[in-house]
């Protein structure tokens, strides 16, 4: 994975959000599932805080959602729905201190 330098000026949204809900995609046979998200705060991109998000977990890469818990999240939308960047550094916010302060100090340049 590359420094958080690489990921901030790439991704679209940065955000923290509290999870809501998590529920099972229809299909059987897919393991995602739709997580529901309040968010608290935006680093960067044109979500708004306090409004509620959809977001997809896609692969082995995405943090392992839990109601109650929040996360840092590098997310983009597709289709109405958010996903989470790809192996970036999304993660319960209680693991991502470091993680923050170097996003503020990047977004301050």
């Amino acid at each position: 994975m590359y420094q958080v330098d690489y990921y901030v000026p790439r991704a679209r949204n940065i955000i923290v959000a509290k999870v809501v809900s998590v529920t099972p995609v229809d299909n059987p046979d897919d393991h995602r599932n739709e997580v529901i998200l309040e968010v608290l705060k935006v680093y960067k991109g044109r979500i708004r805080t306090k409004i509620r998000l959809t977001f997809i977990m896609q692969d082995n890469c995405d943090p392992d959602f839990r109601v109650d818990e929040t996360f840092l999240l590098f997310c983009h939308k597709v289709k109405g729905k958010y996903l989470s960047d790809h192996c970036s550094y999304s993660d319960r916010i209680s693991n991502s201190g470091s993680v923050i302060r170097r996003i503020e100090e990047i977004l301050k340049k």
